[in-house]
């Protein structure tokens, strides 16, 4: 088994890195909590188009499918930081730009 490409993401308010896994869009995702942003890569540098979190990636994933900024040379891989705890999820959402 291939090891993931593993990035951090950093707070532009406290300064804090969160290791995120990164995955292709396309691939299938168990209903497990976790902050998620999906990206794509640019000039060699991962761009953000979108900061989230859920209690189930996998339902949260297929509502995505039906956003503008998902198909085509958008969204190329989803960036996961596996999280349990819903108040760290939220907060670290807010950190890294999300709602």
């Amino acid at each position: 088994m291939t090891a993931r490409e593993t990035c951090s993401w950093t707070s532009q308010t406290t300064g804090t890195a969160y290791p995120f896994v990164v995955y292709g869009a396309w691939e299938t995702f168990a209903s497990l909590p976790c902050v998620y942003i999906y990206a794509i890569k640019e000039f060699g540098r991962w761009r953000p188009l979108y900061v989230g979190e859920t209690n189930d990636l996998a339902r949260r994933v297929g509502e995505h499918k039906y956003e503008p900024w998902f198909g085509g040379a958008s969204a190329t891989h989803i960036h996961v930081h596996w999280q349990n705890n819903p108040f760290l999820r939220i907060s670290t959402e807010r950190e890294l730009g999300g709602k």
